[in-house]
């Protein structure tokens, strides 16, 4: 019975609305708004980065485009992403650069309001976003105390200035390192209270001397400044070094160590300070399996930090020579450019004046996974030595003195240059050391290093050599020949650009976090 007088009901109530008679006056909305729009496609399909440029033309229904006058509309551009609306533009031609992240659809919209009546017209267009950030080599420079990025696709084009074309501004402070991550989730605010969460998100830490920021890698929108990245704000902010391992990132501030583990669902911020002694914050040496290979300044010890557990872990006693109380000052540490072949460094006996070049075991030098330097079944404090030899560097080498130095694909070598326009290589196990490289006069190399790329699967290894001049970089690449510490002199490829520049990495569509 329900079930009737329901239907008996709504029929009336349709029989109401379509008998209705009443007195009612229907506006044709081309007369509230009399006009139209051409001068808009269909679709376009352009770069991340590139400005998009609309010219759109204002007809009269029933007339010609100078029987409009512009002046009577307001106007109004948006750009739906997948997860927001965001306006794009506030006149009648749009200037717009695409800040989007790639291999997507967005749906453009153009909104034209008549200023007396308030109505508004809407007209809009499709937009393929395709990318040429993704993929290239990445140069951290700075102009006037300001750091910003310069992106060389693998094409030779170039993206200048990238934070600063994008986000209106870059990162005060001088440049130390730009690095791509992934593996981490980051809450961003939206204006409604509410917010939007990137979980296992790809990112890129820019690190100046002053401060840190985070970028969305896909946009190069800024995501976070400082008082996103850390659970408590540190009371000085006075970056030093930063690096990432499979299980954690891990920051240098202020000579306090700070950690983030990875390995599980976090929430992209670094922790508390790891309690414990005052390590060397800048070399340090990564590993294959997560954990990092520190210095422990105080007591002159080797030992592993593992961001799993923010915490340091003590190297096994013995050994010859042995890990713990040492008594030398750490110079100069980097793992190789393959992390599995282990890394090199540099100490010095500071009673005789002496210098050691250390050859440090690597994962496949034989150690079993659970730990970098562990000797499974040993408990978790107990880890192996992770020293393999130790060398006398003899007076007078080039490459105690050197002004910076980087290491080989998976040799016992460390590349230098002295402060001017030369590369050479110190060979650690038989002490010879060599000029390879002269660039350009007038230049002087301001980073040398490895460089890996991931291309379809398969490592690529090439020696990257940045340098200034008159407050311009250059960049070389450079082949290794076969199973030889010496490398082509010819460049395979050479890019320039604007700016003082402080470090180089090659960021891979697939492949591991780059630093």
């Amino acid at each position: 019975m329900k079930n009737t007088i329901l239907i008996f009901t709504l029929s009336l109530v349709l029989h109401a609305c379509i008998d209705d008679t009443g007195n009612y006056t229907y506006i044709d909305v081309n007369d509230l708004a009399p006009i139209t729009v051409s001068d808009i496609g269909a679709s376009y399909t352009m770069e991340m980065m590139d400005t998009m440029r609309l010219y759109p033309t204002l007809h009269a229904v029933t007339g010609e485009a100078d029987e409009v006058d512009e002046a009577d509309y307001d106007y109004l551009w948006y750009v739906y992403s997948p997860t927001r609306r965001d306006t794009i533009g506030r006149e009648k031609n749009l200037s717009y650069v695409v800040a989007l992240a790639p291999a997507l659809n967005y749906r453009i919209v153009f909104q034209v309001t008549n200023k007396k009546t308030g109505v508004y017209k809407y007209y809009y267009t499709t937009l393929r976003v395709t990318t040429a950030l993704a993929e290239g080599w990445y140069v951290t420079k700075d102009i006037d105390g300001v750091t910003d990025i310069d992106i060389i696709s693998p094409d030779g084009s170039a993206a200048r200035d990238v934070l600063r074309s994008i986000n209106g501004e870059g990162v005060p402070g001088e440049g130390i390192i730009c690095a791509d991550t992934r593996q981490i989730t980051v809450s961003i605010p939206l204006e409604d209270g509410r917010d939007t969460l990137y979980k296992d998100h790809n990112c890129l830490y820019i690190m100046t001397r002053s401060t840190i920021q985070l970028y969305d890698v896909e946009t190069m929108l800024l995501m976070h400044g400082v008082e996103g990245l850390f659970m408590k704000v540190p009371d000085r902010i006075a970056p030093q070094s930063l690096t990432s391992t499979t299980v954690g990132k891990i920051i240098v501030n202020d000579d306090k160590v700070y950690t983030m583990n990875t390995s599980v669902e976090n929430i992209g911020m670094w922790g508390a300070v790891v309690p414990g002694p005052r390590i060397d914050p800048v070399n340090m040496c990564r590993s294959a399996l997560g954990p990092l290979l520190v210095f422990d300044t105080d007591t002159r010890s080797f030992k592993q930090l593992n961001p799993t557990k923010n915490a340091y872990s003590a190297i096994q006693p013995g050994g010859n020579p042995g890990a713990n109380n040492m008594g030398h000052d750490m110079v100069y540490m980097q793992e190789k450019g393959e992390i599995t072949q282990g890394g090199v460094a540099i100490m010095k006996d500071p009673a005789t004046g002496d210098h050691y070049g250390l050859k440090i075991n690597g994962y496949a030098a034989g150690l079993m996974p659970g730990g970098y330097w562990e000797l499974p079944p040993a408990p978790a404090s107990t880890l192996f030595n992770p020293i393999a030899t130790r060398v006398l560097i003899p007076s007078g080498s080039n490459v105690i003195d050197a002004r910076l130095r980087g290491t080989h694909r998976n040799m016992d070598v460390i590349y230098f240059t002295k402060g001017d326009n030369e590369v050479w290589y110190y060979n650690i196990a038989n002490t010879n050391e060599e000029k390879i490289l002269t660039v350009p006069a007038g230049e002087t190399i301001t980073y040398v290093n490895t460089q890996v790329r991931y291309i379809s699967g398969v490592s690529s290894y090439n020696l990257g050599v940045l340098t200034e001049k008159d407050g311009n970089w250059n960049l070389y690449i450079h082949d290794f020949r076969p199973s030889s510490p010496l490398v082509e002199e010819t460049p395979v490829a050479t890019y320039s650009g604007e700016g003082i520049p402080r470090h180089v990495h090659y960021r891979s569509l697939t492949g591991t976090t780059s630093f």
